[in-house]
């Protein structure tokens, strides 16, 4: 059912479309506590923290430089113009696979999860992709400045 909604969401967002930027905010709103709590119950959930913060600053960056010309092309009444994109989609779906590999190699290996690298690795790609996701509402809000 979730592979579908993102799916589904993420195939929206392929075409120009009028969106308000608080609807920008809910797919890293939902994925930042799931990938939290992940790297809370990691067995080394210090280094998974990192991996996470890491990956958001450079998700982050690579979202400036991706996004530095703005997706969100004009405002009008509360409204924004978001240019389509696959890249969305794709992210979705990264984290989402991510996630799913996590989740199985956790039930499965049960020494690769001790291991230093395993757990930097919980939070580093979703990071990663959250910090791109969330760099479109913030370049539109004017945070990141041009």
């Amino acid at each position: 059912g979730i592979l579908l909604f993102l799916l589904y969401k993420g195939t929206q967002q392929t075409r120009t479309r009028a969106i308000k930027l608080w609807q920008l905010f809910i797919f890293p709103a939902v994925f930042l506590p799931l990938i939290i709590i992940s790297a809370i119950n990691a067995l080394q959930p210090l280094l998974a923290m990192i991996g996470l913060i890491v990956g958001f600053i450079v998700g982050i960056f690579l979202g400036y430089l991706l996004w530095k010309d703005n997706p969100l092309i004009s405002q009008q009444n509360g409204q924004w113009q978001q240019r389509g994109s696959y890249i969305p989609l794709l992210l979705y779906l990264f984290i989402f696979i991510f996630r799913y590999a996590i989740s199985v190699i956790q039930h499965l290996q049960v020494s690769i999860i001790q291991t230093d690298l395993f757990n930097l690795l919980i939070g580093l790609p979703t990071g990663l992709g959250l910090g791109l996701l969330i760099t479109i509402p913030l370049l539109a809000r004017g945070s990141i400045s041009h």
